[in-house]
């Protein structure tokens, strides 16, 4: 728990329908399902109706010795504290209970957080029906913390082992059941940090546009000294209605707990779903856990286990009922999709226990289909999953033509198809339907809206469909910005662009069935031109803000620019910029400032926001400044608009811009190459709005970090610079690691004017990056440029690599390219006899002949150890022998493998493939292995067993010196080496993270 309050702002929509049609013994019922979230629009729909007895049963599975159990286990790891060992042995704890259950999907989210590696520990439970976007979470937080000696002693038994025990008993029960949405088993790190690990995965949540329809957070429920079995449930105006649904339930099933619901503060990890526009709720003990809260006493002892278990149940029947409780015996049947292109494929799932009579056997079901070209139906068989999971899948194929009984759906344009499955008990029939759409969606009014280093290109089509646009300063549109929501009104925006720069662009819509409509402007493509300008961004440790209880001191490192009225009085945010691109001569049109708006911290029914243009006076010693010197810095102007609390926008930019009547006292501070600011809020009552930095491990990225954005006209000189002897060298490459790009840049006889800036395109990070001058500095019209670029990893093949430059007169010239051709191999030189290596990259083929094409002639054995294969460890590739007659046919980047080279003289391997961009996984089991060293350099021991620690999880590695003929022992200070094989004695079965 952490004592910090926040509250949700804004909203979050996203809209699907599906209806579906269930006929069973006793009664008809008719359910028409509008899957919304519409935050700060009216609640959520109500629920699916689910069979009150499978619910009842999924109650009564709940038991105090399951729940004491885990509460248990978690406490006696001693601490939790997020920085300790034991934190992590808890987590693994967290993982294998939910990999008890095969329903499950497990993941570790790892994650940095202030220099530890962390992880948020999530189990999913998939739903059956494709077509429901709609996502349950459930959770609290694994972590613990205590005053006096987190590092040693902090057991967190309420706090919050009680919650996590929630997450893991719902995994244990539910994962027997199934369900119409996706559920997520959620246990937090760093809760008591700061909601670090929770934060974290919502935003992910967002960006991934993942719908979370609700999220159950538990956090301290098990204190209850006097037998009163309360617990409050905090909501925010949009979440209200998981709270009614909660009290609903405890009174429907006589749970026995006293409810009180109420608007809930933001001690715990549902203001991470809140600050996102997600519905959640915080479930916490009534009789807060005072005495021995964040001490070493919150033990399992002081807790009420018959509380701690009604609580759960509560949380696991809610979760149940939300994400659509399926009645075993009661069958379901699902399409993948609510349509269908004339020529496509259907998959159909059903579920239904009792077709699987036996658990052992694989078994099968009939189901239906038809269409309104095909009437009588076409039989489709399905086939079980898996010997005992209930759950069958089949396809059939649709195609336009005659009705006939061939076991293809006949369909056409327009045509509604239905699947049905005829129940035998209970007696009913059971159907799903989906549309023929054969048509792409019609895209009409696409248009661009440039600014200096941005663009935002806008359509609409006739049907709902996603978003992509295709755009780059040539034909070829190598660049590419999608978005996955489907949408009739599309909006993208283009970032990271080029001032006065042409780009050109396609935009792709496809919808539901999967049709596809390009728009390339009638194969043209269209393009705009970003207007002249710059716009940059505020530096790390230039941006942030003050607040009044520390007079001194500013925080100017973090990932938060906190502005308004709170606990701790009046907080200000700051932001200076180095604005000494502007060119002197040059007249500015438009200029704007701009914040990207995060979440709110605290909100009420009232005020006002400023952003001021402060005295020059602040400018020098910016860095140092604490509260009274920005607080008491006079302000020169207010920049408009002045915004109301209904104003802020959260995930958008808010946008400042400048009057024209300002331009040239904005003009004249410019001069002095930096610029400062103060963005102002209430000075009383509660009103607290969060801006991000683009700093720190909770930031956004860079990219939204504040930034000031200034058009201008030039004046005089109009000409940009131009370009020569543009070249790259060596080229083509083969297995260098850098190239040397060099160029001249000439402004004279084109106005005249020194060069300032010049900057190429890198086609790997997607991003300009400045050039340098060869003599060091821009003092003239004509330079020469230069520069080293890295380009091991790249992968193979050719790239149009393009250069630009900016006159002293603010004009940039027309971009000239090169190409680059990359090709990558990896050179080890082997020696005589025996040789123990492995591969440096990854193979393109990884069959062994192609591996070791290079030395086909050289060698005559190569052995493997197999430590994974406990019937036959080696494997074998003897030249001589028949190839039916050799076990070891491939050869991968994981393994450490032998091979004997019979030329005297040695052999040089050359593999080709692709280098690593990201770390590599390697299998370790219980014993020795043979494995490779799949990384881009060498490393010590430690940094290069990564996560892994020695001796604890790894106690022996050896490797081959085959220049030396000697085994070598590894020790602290040795260096695992790229291209060589290594031994490895693992105590347990574990994953080694090999880092690049």
């Amino acid at each position: 728990m952490r004592d910090i309050d926040f509250i949700k702002v804004g909203s979050l929509k996203m809209i699907f329908s599906i209806t579906i049609t269930l006929t069973l013994v006793l009664q008809v019922c008719f359910l028409s399902f509008s899957w919304e979230v519409a935050l700060g629009e009216g609640p959520s729909p109500d629920p699916l109706d689910v069979d009150p007895t499978t619910l009842q049963e999924i109650i009564n599975k709940v038991t105090e010795q399951d729940v004491e159990k885990y509460i248990t286990d978690l406490q006696n790891f001693g601490t939790r504290y997020f920085r300790t060992t034991q934190c992590n042995l808890s987590a693994q704890y967290i993982y294998d209970e939910f990999s008890n259950y095969s329903a499950l999907s497990v993941e570790s989210d790892y994650f940095w957080y202030d220099g530890v590696l962390v992880r948020n520990i999530i189990a999913t439970l998939p739903g059956l029906n494709e077509t429901n976007p709609k996502i349950y979470v459930i959770g609290g937080h694994y972590d613990s913390a205590t005053l006096s000696d987190p590092l040693n002693n902090a057991p967190g038994a309420d706090d919050d082992a009680s919650g996590t025990a929630v997450a893991l008993e719902a995994a244990k029960i539910l994962s027997q059941y199934r369900f119409d949405a996706t559920i997520i088993f959620a246990t937090w790190t760093a809760e008591e940090a700061g909601l670090v690990g929770s934060a974290r995965w919502a935003q992910n949540a967002v960006d991934n546009n993942m719908d979370i329809d609700a999220y159950l957070n538990f956090d301290m429920i098990g204190y209850d000294p006097d037998n009163k079995m309360g617990l409050d449930i905090g909501y925010n105006s949009e979440s209200i209605w998981i709270a009614d649904e909660m009290e609903t339930i405890n009174t429907d099933y006589s749970i026995g707990l006293n409810i009180t619901t109420r608007p809930g503060g933001v001690r715990s990890d549902h203001a991470s779903f809140w600050a996102q526009g997600y519905h959640a709720v915080e479930c916490i003990e009534s009789e807060f856990n005072t005495d021995n809260y964040h001490t070493i006493n919150d033990t399992v002892d002081k807790l009420n286990m018959e509380f701690d278990k009604k609580v759960t149940q509560l949380g696991i029947a809610t979760l149940a009922k939300l994400a659509g409780l399926l009645t075993p015996g009661v069958g379901a049947i699902y399409l993948d999709s609510t349509a269908y292109q004339p020529v496509d494929t259907v998959e159909i799932k059903l579920y239904d226990t009792d077709l699987n009579s036996n658990p052992g056997l694989t078994e099968q079901a009939i189901v239906e289909i038809s269409s309104d070209t095909e009437t009588s139906p076409e039989p489709v068989l399905l086939t079980e999953t898996g010997s005992n999971t209930s759950v069958f899948m089949g396809t059939i194929n649709v195609d336009t033509g005659i009705p006939a009984s061939d076991g293809i759906l006949q369909v056409s344009e327009g045509d509604i198809i239905t699947a049905v499955y005829n129940d035998v008990d209970p007696a009913g029939t059971r159907t799903d339907k989906a549309e023929i759409d054969g048509i792409p969606p019609v895209i009409s009014n696409v248009v661009a809206t440039p600014d200096v280093t941005s663009a935002i290109i806008t359509w609409t089509t006739d049907e709902p469909s996603d978003s992509r646009v295709y755009f780059g300063i040539s034909s070829t549109l190598f660049l590419e910005v999608y978005d996955s929501k489907m949408v009739t009104s599309h909006s993208i925006e283009l970032t990271g662009l080029e001032p006065s720069l042409l780009y050109y662009y396609d935009v792709e819509s496809k919808d539901v069935a999967g049709n596809i409509r390009r728009d390339d402007n009638s194969s043209v493509h269209y393009n705009f031109k970003t207007l002249l300008g710059f716009s940059i961004s505020a530096n790390g440790g230039y941006v942030g803000y003050v607040k009044e209880s520390q007079p001194t001191l500013n925080y100017f490192d973090g990932p938060d620019i906190l502005v308004g009225h709170g606990a701790q009085g009046i907080y200000h945010g700051a932001a200076q910029f180095n604005v000494s691109w502007f060119p002197k001569d040059a007249t500015i049109t438009y200029a704007t400032v701009q914040f990207y708006g995060s979440r709110w911290h605290y909100t009420g029914s009232g005020g006002s926001w400023y952003l001021r243009l402060l005295n020059s006076s602040v400018d020098l010693d910016w860095q140092s400044l604490g509260y009274t010197d920005i607080h008491n810095a006079q302000a020169e102007d207010t920049i408009s608009p002045t915004m109301q609390d209904g104003d802020l926008k959260r995930k958008q930019w808010n946008t400042f811009t400048f009057a024209s009547g300002q331009y040239e006292a904005l003009k004249n501070r410019i001069l002095n190459q930096t610029i400062s600011f103060r963005l102002d809020g209430p000075q009383s009552g509660y009103y607290l709005f969060i801006w991000d930095t683009g700093n720190g491990d909770e930031s956004y990225g860079p990219e939204y970090a504040p930034r000031i954005t200034i058009r201008y006209d030039t004046v005089g000189d109009t000409d940009g610079p131009v370009l020569a002897d543009l070249q790259v060298t060596p080229s083509p490459t083969y297995g260098v690691i850098e190239v040397n790009l060099s160029a001249v840049i000439s402004d004279a006889g084109y106005g005249g004017s020194n060069i300032t800036e010049a900057r190429y395109y890198d086609p790997i990070q997607k991003s300009w990056i400045k050039m340098d001058p060869k003599d060091g500095s821009f003092d003239s019209s004509t330079e020469n440029l230069e520069k080293t670029i890295d380009i091991y990893s790249w992968p193979d093949g050719t790239y149009e690599i393009f250069i630009r430059g900016l006159d002293e007169a603010g004009n940039w010239g027309s971009p000239v390219s090169v190409v680059l051709e990359k090709k990558q191999t990896f050179d080890l030189q082997l020696q005589y006899g025996w040789n123990l290596i492995s591969i440096a990259l990854i193979p393109s083929d990884t069959s062994l002949l192609k591996v070791l094409e290079s030395i086909v002639d050289d060698y005559d054995i190569v052995q493997y150890y197999s430590a994974s294969d406990f019937a036959d460890h080696w494997k074998h590739n003897q030249v001589s022998k028949p190839s039916h007659l050799n076990d070891l046919g491939f050869l991968d980047s994981t393994m450490g493998f032998w091979v004997h080279i019979t030329n005297p003289s040695g052999a040089l391997l050359q593999c080709s493939g692709s280098p690593f961009t990201e770390d590599q996984m390697v299998t370790l089991h219980r014993g020795w292995n043979l494995v490779g060293y799949p990384s881009t350099g060498n490393m010590n021991r430690t940094e290069g067993l990564n996560i892994l620690t020695f001796p604890d999880n790894v106690n022996a590695i050896w490797t081959y010196d085959a220049s030396s003929q000697r085994w070598e022992s590894m020790g602290p200070d040795d260096d695992f080496e790229v291209g060589k094989g290594y031994y490895v004695h693992s105590k347990d079965d574990v994953i080694w993270e090999v880092p690049l």
